[in-house]
């Protein structure tokens, strides 16, 4: 486990932006804006002159996304302490086609946008308490071209926009040791043919496993040469698995019954690899999970999951679909960025401001789950380096008007990252009673709308 995410003094205070003086720039822009949750860059600033720096910042040609973030990454890594960790990765895209001027350096997106830009980070995850640990790595881009080759499925992976699985797995092993295993987590764009060759060559290091949702079907190589879902049919049922189904659109919150089927299968090579250089797939676990009895009028929960742990028994299987189940954390970053930070609101005039601005709020949007899935650190002082001294002054207050002395509820150390959420997730509406849960993400992300709202008062009454 991270003992801390680095502060933004930390993070920038020896970045090489060209010139000294942005370091202490960053440093200012980062603390300023960090846990506003405002739309425009504007009205988190303080005033115009504030804005103007930070936009003054953001334009130089030095100050880039790889530049911003690379101090925060490896200080991520440099405090992994376990010995497995999850590296979940996925895209989103990022829409300013509400725009009406047409900004340099934007391209076309795929949800009816005109005007965007796309982001593809990597996230690291403890496995044992799922915790958020840090930002792995990000990759940002334009789409300048559309894909209109009639042979674009031929191309080398290399060229395509499908490269971006690979980019993480690659980029971290100038930061991973040997010594941790790393689990690549991702989605059904992932479930690639090269992405699985890669692995199996050891192009991603001998420490690296995949577990991704399958999306091709497959022929597996046996007696029968099927396809890999009309394979999975004739699979006994291992066992069965409970769990709780957050709720989200058109889906009530549900608990789910899942029956599990498990094999390991050697996949063929592709159509359109045979006679080039390629190789069968030779070692892969397939984990089928189906929910049995879905309610009416909803789809039932159907995963496919291709992995190259091996799988001895249920426990293993289940394991690891509680690892899948881990991707939730990416989907969170993004609303974050997006709901939270309201990223695709900001005016600035070009996608290189634009990009670097996400940049900030991506690592903002890290530290922001850190701290809410770190909730059980109780250590004096750990909430010191999320809040300013003003937040913490008023959730000081938020504890005396919440909590009475006489109140039963076990209290965490003061000014503990666990003191800190206990405190916000009043403030969402948490019912602190002895049989109660923990906070969920909603009532946690509620909270901190609040706590923010409260502060604009606080700090004008001082």
């Amino acid at each position: 486990m991270n003992s801390s995410l680095p502060s933004w003094e930390e993070v920038f205070s020896n970045t090489d932006f060209g010139d000294i003086r942005r370091n202490a720039r960053a440093i200012t822009l980062a603390n300023t804006i960090d846990g506003k949750f405002s739309g425009s860059a504007s009205s988190t600033l303080p005033d115009k002159a504030a804005l103007k720096a930070a936009s003054r910042f953001l334009h130089v040609k030095t100050v880039t996304p790889e530049s911003l973030t690379t101090p925060f990454i490896a200080a991520n890594f440099s405090n992994l302490s376990c010995k497995h960790v999850l590296v979940v990765q996925d895209t989103t895209e990022l829409n300013f086609s509400w725009r009406k001027n047409e900004i340099d350096g934007l391209g076309p997106i795929t949800k009816g946008g005109n005007q965007g830009f796309y982001l593809h980070p990597g996230i690291l995850v403890n496995p044992d308490n799922e915790s958020v640990l840090g930002l792995a790595s990000v990759t940002m881009w334009s789409r300048l071209k559309t894909k209109s080759h009639s042979d674009y499925k031929y191309k080398p992976v290399e060229e395509k926009e499908s490269y971006k699985w690979f980019m993480v797995p690659e980029s971290i092993q100038e930061y991973m040791t040997e010594t941790i295993t790393y689990t690549i987590v991702s989605d059904r764009e992932s479930d690639i043919y090269e992405l699985l060759l890669a692995q199996q060559e050891g192009n991603f290091g001998s420490n690296c496993e995949l577990l991704l949702r399958a999306a091709q079907n497959r022929r597996i190589i046996d007696e029968t040469h099927d396809r890999l879902f009309s394979a999975i049919e004739n699979w006994p049922i291992r066992g069965e698995y409970d769990f709780w189904v957050d709720a989200a659109h058109n889906r009530k919150k549900r608990k789910a019954t899942i029956d599990i089927r498990f094999e390991k299968v050697t996949l063929d090579i592709p159509g359109y690899r045979r006679g080039k250089i390629g190789k069968t797939i030779d070692t892969i676990w397939v984990i089928d999970a189906v929910e049995r009895n879905n309610p009416e009028n909803e789809d039932p929960i159907h995963w496919t999951l291709l992995t190259t742990w091996e799988i001895e028994n249920i426990e293993k299987a289940q394991k690891i679909i509680n690892w899948y189940k881990c991707r939730w954390f990416i989907e969170e970053i993004f609303r974050v960025l997006k709901s939270g930070y309201k990223v695709e609101k900001v005016k600035f005039d070009n996608a290189h401001a634009l990009m670097n601005w996400c940049a900030l709020r991506l690592m903002m949007a890290v530290r922001l789950l850190y701290l809410l899935t770190q909730r059980d650190i109780d250590t004096e002082d750990t909430a010191i380096p999320f809040f300013s001294a003003d937040e913490i002054r008023l959730l000081e207050r938020i504890e005396e008007k919440m909590i009475s002395e006489r109140s039963t509820i076990q209290r965490p150390r003061h000014k503990s990252i666990a003191w800190a959420v206990l405190i916000i997730a009043l403030l969402g509406g948490y019912k602190a009673l002895p049989s109660a849960k923990p906070p969920g993400q909603e009532t946690l992300w509620r909270g901190l709308d609040r706590l923010e709202s409260a502060l604009l008062g606080f700090t004008l009454a001082k």
